[in-house]
């Protein structure tokens, strides 16, 4: 379904040339969407305590959707003629966008650090870390947690 949704928009992009605005609200609203999804399961996995969280929803289900979302003026304009106006930025900032230096290149690496993030916020690694495994201190197991080569910092 997504790859067909998305096919058939890049080809209607394509019939007036805008190509250019295909990428741009799809890396943007692909961000969005991964942005709400990372932020609804970092406060789940704070609820739980630094357990991650995971959900029903796929990350690329959410980049979809925030790329539907976000492609809504072009909807408007290319179904009932609507011209796009300032009102429009309600839709993803769907007019501001065209107006930062570089866009796509912005939106590329905008939308990669949301992946990270998304990636980060979903690893099996518990929130804050362990204080000594930052530091290389790890304790042999199954000497209760005491090892007798490195008894642990000071104190």
């Amino acid at each position: 379904m997504v790859a067909l949704t998305e096919g058939y928009l890049y080809y209607r992009y394509a019939q007036f040339g805008a190509q250019f605005h295909f990428w741009l609200h799809g890396l943007f609203g692909a961000a969005l969407g991964l942005a709400a999804l990372t932020g609804l399961r970092m406060l789940r996995a704070w609820r739980r305590g630094g357990e991650p969280a995971t959900g029903a929803v796929a990350p690329w289900e959410a980049g979809w959707v925030g790329h539907l979302y976000s492609a809504v003026p072009d909807f408007l304009f290319l179904g009932f003629g609507v011209l796009h106006v300032l009102w429009m930025d309600v839709f993803a900032f769907h007019i501001t966008l065209h107006f930062i230096p570089a866009p796509l290149i912005i939106m590329l690496v905008l939308f990669l650090l949301t992946l990270a993030a998304y990636g980060l916020a979903t690893s099996r690694r518990p929130l804050g870390g362990h204080r000594h495994a930052r530091r290389g201190h790890g304790r042999p197991r199954g000497s209760g947690g005491r090892s007798r080569s490195h008894p642990g910092p000071p104190r």
